[in-house]
């Protein structure tokens, strides 16, 4: 596998919180470049979602040449589906340091961390809970849940909110009618 392979699906877990099962499943027909959409059909939770292309997702896509005799987007060298990310990533993540010191398994940079960061980016962004967990085709919203803490200010806008709501409607019963 080459290393544009690699940079292209590590792009499409940021960017569109794909798993590497979604990523190696993905056919050229599931690709609609026109609309900006993504049809993800073998997922894990069996069900099909859509999902909307961002623009450095689209530009990757329009960069691509089908390969030959082949309906996968990522086929293996032998043609087939991947069963696993190509070993460049790992290589790629040792040569950067990006795990040097870090002794616990689960604090450490894997691809499945791509897609961690893309929920991490939308929630930071304000993107409601229950949008990402469709986006990411979580089964409940308490796996989405857990990138709650990334948006703190969710709840400061909420106070805002209903103080706001609070004054219009203050404002509102006071006004008298001079007819």
């Amino acid at each position: 596998m080459t290393s544009i392979s690699v940079h292209n699906m590590t792009l499409l877990s940021i960017y569109c919180g794909l798993r590497a099962g979604e990523i190696f499943a993905l056919q050229w027909s599931d690709v609609d470049q026109v609309h900006g959409l993504i049809t993800l059909r073998d997922t894990k939770s069996g069900k099909s979602r859509t999902v909307n292309m961002p623009l450095s997702v689209k530009k990757m896509f329009a960069a691509m040449a089908s390969v030959e005799n082949s309906e996968l987007v990522f086929p293996s060298r032998n043609g087939k589906k991947r069963k696993q990310i190509s070993k460049t990533f790992d290589r790629t993540i040792k040569e950067l340091g990006l795990n040097n010191g870090v002794r616990d398994r689960r604090q450490k940079l894997t691809f499945h961390s791509c897609r961690h960061t893309c929920a991490s980016w939308l929630v930071q962004a304000g993107v409601p809970l229950f949008t990402v967990k469709e986006i990411l085709g979580h089964s409940t919203i308490a796996l989405t849940e857990r990138y709650s803490h990334l948006a703190p200010s969710t709840f400061r806008q909420a106070a805002e909110a209903i103080e706001q709501a609070g004054a219009i409607r203050e404002n509102q019963s006071k006004t008298v009618s001079l007819r």
